[in-house]
């Protein structure tokens, strides 16, 4: 990951603004592939209840 520089020169804004945009891809990607799913567990006595989380 890469931090900021606050500065003037035009090679450097660009290179911050490419760098927030994969940030926000990555950001956006990791939440999709961390998502909790509801699963069906199997308790001792035979029930099955959506307890589980993945």
């Amino acid at each position: 990951m890469r931090l900021g520089n606050k500065t003037d020169d035009e090679f450097l804004i660009k290179l911050n603004e490419k760098n927030s945009q994969i940030q926000n891809i990555f950001h956006e990607k990791i939440e999709e592939i961390a998502k909790k799913y509801s699963i069906d567990v199997m308790m001792q006595d035979g029930t099955v209840k959506k307890t589980g989380y993945i």
